[in-house]
């Protein structure tokens, strides 16, 4: 299952137009749902890991998420669902699950790559959806070119170079937009 960029497949799209149709919320990330719309045979077709060290794994994410999804406010999502204003808890949260992400690409990069993906969508909705301070805007625009550089380097490992350089200069845009000249510099090096 090659993807190309942060492009959601046709079931996710259904999914997602499904629920907003019938007003139901629908969270950031959700809980074994990315999983089980588009990559459970990706995962068993390009893992050499053993089948018991893959269940543990995706237990432990699951674990994570599941934590997450029932610490998060379900009024809170159903309030993000349409466009409206990102609020700084929300913007915390994610802020936190993104370094998290990100820490953990380094460690299972298989593992992550479609929740990094799911991430970034999430974020750069927010970005072009919704209403937010110039601050939040920043911290926005920050974690998005955090969150492509991390997808850049899994693209360019995996060598698919021009994907790579496309998440890589989303990065850089978004870290201009941030005003983050030092993570700017770092992109910049990558590019290298």
């Amino acid at each position: 299952m090659d993807r190309d960029g942060p492009v959601q497949p046709q079931s996710w799209r259904l999914a997602v137009a499904q629920a907003r149709a019938s007003g139901s919320p629908l969270p950031p990330l959700v809980p074994d749902g990315i999983y089980g719309l588009r990559a459970d045979a990706a995962l068993t077709a390009e893992s050499n890991e053993q089948p018991a060290e893959i269940s543990e794994e995706h237990r432990r994410l699951n674990t994570v998420l599941n934590h997450q999804w029932a610490v998060t406010e379900p009024s809170r999502l159903a309030h993000l669902a349409a466009p409206g204003e990102v609020d700084a808890e929300m913007l915390d949260w994610l802020e936190a699950t993104g370094a998290e992400l990100i820490r953990l690409a380094t460690e299972r990069r298989r593992r992550t790559r479609h929740l990094l993906d799911a991430h970034l969508t999430t974020v750069t909705d927010f970005i072009s959806e919704s209403r937010y301070t110039p601050a939040a805007g920043q911290r926005l625009h920050t974690l998005a070119a955090s969150l492509s550089q991390a997808i850049a380097w899994q693209h360019f490992d995996e060598r698919r170079h021009a994907s790579a350089g496309r998440f890589w200069h989303a990065a850089l845009h978004n870290a201009h937009t941030a005003h983050q000249r030092d993570l700017g510099a770092g992109i910049l090096s990558d590019l290298a």
